[in-house]
């Protein structure tokens, strides 16, 4: 009952299953959910394997960072993957690195255009938002139990006139690639990444994920929630994937959450 309400539909209407390297990889196809995040975590708690995909046409709720509304219409890609890695809660930070470069990648391999990342995990072209991602986990006793990655790229849906200006699509940038080519593509290179991550090669992604950074060595302002304003130069990035700003008094302060603005 709870699966009926949660997608209007308790069938997906496709299921693909597929061996990426080593890992079973099994991707569940709806035609519309409230969100990819609601469903992965019903199916997280009913102990559905590492590499489960839920896939959405499109969701009447999704969400972005900070709980703010994500437009997803037919068009997008729209997925969330059930990830188990044995992790403490410190290193969640580092997937947002982890999964910003995999979509950063997958563009510049499959539609022949390199976007940047802004920290955390927003991809953009021309200073638009192109994929934005949102990462929620089940924890326990300082472990985590499962991740849920979600991704949501802009490829032909319409954009809502409230992020008109401040978001792109791939279709606008003459990317002609399928939704199939483009995430069957991204798994795989979100695999391969992931398996460094596994045998603790953060540094090789990180040094990666530099290549795309918007954000490194510009002038940032955070806003923290207990009403304080942080403001310095992002100098660098530390292996847990959190941002390192120097305040004008020399001060460093280490960004692990929290929304980053560039001051121009």
């Amino acid at each position: 009952m709870v699966l009926l309400m949660l997608t209007g539909n308790t069938n997906p209407y496709n299921i693909k299953s597929f061996k990426v390297n080593d890992k079973r990889v099994t991707i569940y196809f709806y035609r519309s959910v409230n969100s990819t995040q609601n469903l992965a975590r019903i199916f997280a708690e009913k102990n559905y394997p590492e590499y489960t995909i839920i896939v959405a046409d499109e969701m009447t709720r999704g969400r972005g960072r900070l709980n703010r509304k994500w437009y997803a219409g037919k068009g997008g890609i729209w997925f969330t993957i059930i990830l188990r890695p044995k992790i403490n809660v410190e290193e969640i930070t580092f997937f947002n690195i982890l999964s910003s470069l995999a979509v950063a990648k997958t563009i510049e391999n499959i539609c022949g255009i390199k976007p940047c990342i802004k920290w955390p995990n927003d991809v953009l072209l021309d200073n638009k938002k192109v994929c934005g991602i949102l990462i929620e986990s089940s924890i326990k006793e300082n472990m985590v139990r499962y991740l849920l990655i979600g991704i949501g790229i802009n490829l032909e849906n319409k954009l809502n006139e409230e992020i008109r200006e401040t978001a792109i699509t791939l279709r606008e940038k003459g990317c002609i690639a399928s939704r199939e080519k483009i995430l069957i593509y991204l798994i795989s290179i979100f695999e391969k990444l992931y398996s460094f991550f596994e045998k603790n090669k953060k540094s090789y992604i990180l040094e990666n994920w530099k290549s795309f950074s918007y954000t490194l060595n510009k002038k940032v302002r955070v806003f923290l929630n207990n009403g304080e304003i942080i403001e310095g130069k992002a100098i660098a990035i530390d292996i847990n994937g959190a941002l390192k700003i120097r305040e004008k008094n020399g001060n460093i302060y280490t960004v692990t959450y929290e929304e980053v603005y560039h001051v121009r």
